[in-house]
């Protein structure tokens, strides 16, 4: 058995873990949605260009109208459609559970 984290891609509807199995014609998706305590993962910092760093210090950024803001405060989580650090790191643990890493 083989799993794979599916890479975030659109809108977010859940981090997808893709589990192959032995006998190579089936394959599974599981999907993990919880929002945790709202702290976005790493990759979906990522997707807007952020970095874990500047979430944690809470450095202000380029808000996108020629002036800077707090980056928790860009709305970057207003609703249920990211991926949290919780949802991310359990994936990870699962897919690592599974290929034995």
């Amino acid at each position: 058995m083989k799993a794979i984290l599916k890479p975030l891609k659109g809108k977010y509807y859940g981090t997808e873990i893709e589990i192959h199995f032995e006998d190579g014609e089936e394959k599974e998706v599981v999907k993990f949605w919880n929002s945790g305590d709202f702290e976005p993962s790493v990759r979906e910092l990522e997707k807007y260009g952020y970095t874990q760093e500047q979430w944690d210090k809470n450095e202000e950024v380029d808000n996108g109208w020629g002036g800077k803001t707090e980056i928790r405060k860009m709305d970057l989580i207003t609703d249920s459609h990211f991926e949290s650090r919780l949802t991310y790191e359990r994936a990870l643990e699962l897919v690592r559970l599974i290929n034995g890493t």
